[in-house]
Parts: structure tokens; sequence; C-alpha cells
């Protein structure tokens, strides 16, 4: 008997669990996707970004697409790049910088794989981007961000 009873109030919390987390939420409080205002495709080909070097507006709301043309995997790292990143591959500092609290933009692609971050640039400036897999950026796989 008293077997049963635990096993019905683990069934009601659980249930009650789901139906919270399933249940029909303020529209208000879902995420509303950001639409950037400029679209960007870098492509990572026989170990080298194809443009090296990008443009973007201080300030605007930039999609950056990684598009991997290569049989291995590549990824775009941006070091001291002040920006807030609002979807996509943003890593803080386990991934070689953002030390300073600021968002890293960065993104990871599979062989033959896309990716995507969507980012706003805050300070002016030129910084190095580069692919963080072993050998990459030695084998010459870098490239500038302006920020203007």
């Amino acid at each position: 008997m008293h077997v049963r009873l635990v096993l019905s109030a683990v069934g009601l919390i659980t249930l009650t669990v789901l139906i919270s987390a399933c249940g029909g939420g303020d529209s208000k409080s879902e995420a509303t996707p950001v639409k950037p205002d400029r679209a960007f495709t870098l492509q990572a080909k026989n170990v080298k970004f194809v443009p090296d070097k990008l443009t973007i507006p201080a300030g605007s709301v930039v999609e950056l697409k990684l598009e991997n043309l290569d049989a291995t995997e590549h990824d775009f790292q941006v070091d001291g790049l002040d920006a807030d990143v609002m979807s996509g591959g943003s890593m803080n500092a386990e991934h070689g910088g953002g030390h300073d609290g600021t968002q890293m933009v960065a993104v990871h692609t599979t062989a033959n794989g896309m990716g995507s971050v969507v980012f706003m640039a805050n300070k002016k400036g030129t910084y190095n981007f580069y692919c963080t897999i072993t050998g990459h950026k030695e084998a010459g796989m870098v490239g500038t961000l302006t920020v203007e």
C-alpha cells in the first residue's frame, strides 16, 4: 500500500511538471528571432577563407554564414571583437577568448556543412579571424574583419 502511494505521488508530480513545461506560455516571453540588417557568406575552401577580408558597419545586426566546402571540419573565430551575439555559434571564454566577459563571435562547421552566427559589433576597428582547427591557422586560414 505504501509503495502505491509513493508511486502515485511521483506520477502526479511528474505529470504536473510536464503540463507546466508544455503549457501555452505567454507569447511575450517567447524569444523573437532577430532579423539581420546584413548577411555575409564566408566560404571555407582549400584551408582558406573566401573572402579573407570582411567589412561590416558598427551597430548593425549581421548574420555571418560559414559555408564549409572541404571534407574536413572548420571554424571561424574573431579575437577581441566587442559584440552582442544574438543567435548561433557564440562561445565565451572556453574557446580561447572572450576572457573579458564579452561574447565571442565564433562558428563551427562539420565537413561540407554550414553554420551561422547573428551578432552586432559594438566597437569600430580591425580584428583578426582564423580557423582554430589544429594546423589550419598556420596553413593560412586567416583573415580580417573591419568594423566601421
